[in-house]
């Protein structure tokens, strides 16, 4: 099943053009688990969103919306710099 997933997913890099290394997100699955976290996540505790993986202001914004959450933990100055601008509350 992977096979055939990443297959796929491959063939439309290739059909785009795009041959070189690049982010390739699947929303489907991107919003199937911020609805397991948001499922699973005791009613009492707040998510926060680490960006040393998702170093993307408008994925940060994406997921930080979903999950009703503008909190951060954030490791590297500039990016800490663009999370206050983005979300300054």
């Amino acid at each position: 099943m992977m096979t055939t997933y990443f297959s796929t997913l491959s063939d439309a890099l290739k059909t785009a053009g795009i041959f070189q290394p690049c982010l390739l997100l699947d929303r489907d699955r991107l919003d199937g688990n911020i609805a397991l976290v948001k499922e699973r996540l005791d009613p009492g505790l707040a998510v926060r969103l680490v960006d040393k993986s998702l170093a993307c202001m408008p994925l940060l914004a994406y997921i930080a919306k979903a999950l009703g959450s503008e909190r951060f933990m954030t490791f590297h100055p500039p990016i800490s710099e663009a999370v206050l601008k983005a979300f300054p509350d």
